[in-house]
């Protein structure tokens, strides 16, 4: 049996606010369950020289994930994006403080070498905070194992048996 993988991101809101976020690694996990916090979308940012957000994979910072689940935490946020190429001007901060993961999203200039670095708020911003990690995923009906009768029967009922 051949599996794919792949990343599934549900975001939750409530009256247009985002409030919770489940990332889930598919087929087998882990699943991890954020609340968000402190909001501030991308047309938001009061910042009249927001400029457009390049398409390039970004550059990661992941501070501060020292202990065991921090570790777990940070390999979960890590493989949501793919590797950056050197020339990539956008950086992706996940900054761990006190059990609060504040995301932050930029594009930086070198306008006078590697002694100056400008940096741009692209947006959006907020604050992150795990509440659960599951360490199947949620397509953990998908491993090779006989349906249960309740199961075969709902899929005969749809034809799918």
């Amino acid at each position: 049996m051949v599996y794919r993988h792949y990343v599934k991101v549900v975001v939750h809101e409530h009256r247009g606010e985002p409030d919770g976020l489940v990332i889930s690694h598919m087929p087998f996990g882990p699943t991890a369950y954020f609340g968000l916090s402190n909001t501030v979308m991308r047309h938001d940012i009061k910042d009249e020289d927001i400029g457009h957000v390049s398409e390039a994979n970004p550059h990661l910072i992941l501070e501060n994930f020292t202990t065991a689940l921090g570790k777990r935490t940070q390999t979960i946020l890590k493989h949501l994006f793919p590797p950056p190429k050197d020339k990539s001007k956008r950086v992706i901060t996940f900054a761990n403080n006190a059990d609060y993961i504040s995301m932050r999203h930029h594009t930086y200039e070198m306008p006078r070498g590697a002694s100056s670095v400008a940096l741009t708020e692209v947006g959006p911003r907020f604050e992150m905070r795990l509440y659960q990690v599951k360490l199947v995923g949620p397509a953990s009906c998908c491993s090779p194992r006989r349906p249960t009768h309740f199961e075969s029967s709902f899929l005969a009922l749809v034809g799918i048996l």
